[in-house]
């Protein structure tokens, strides 16, 4: 599954499996987070903020991430 970064309004309060390298983890995208990301040397954006059991981590979903929906995934 690919998410897009301007579709955060069909994705808040649903819960994806987020896997990049080594790292993986899951949880409920929350909004946009108030810090700004350079995504490329003209670009930058607000990163989503994805809420897990742990924390809240800050990331652009088109930057790599593989992605599975929902909480069994």
């Amino acid at each position: 599954m690919q998410l897009k970064y301007d579709d955060i309004e069909k994705y808040i309060g649903k819960r994806f499996r987020f896997q990049k390298d080594s790292i993986q983890f899951e949880g409920e995208i929350v909004g946009l987070g108030d810090s700004v990301m350079a995504i490329s040397p003209t670009l930058v954006i607000k990163p989503w903020v994805v809420r897990t059991a742990e924390k809240d981590i800050h990331l652009h979903p088109e930057n790599d991430w593989q992605i599975c929906g929902g909480e069994k995934a």
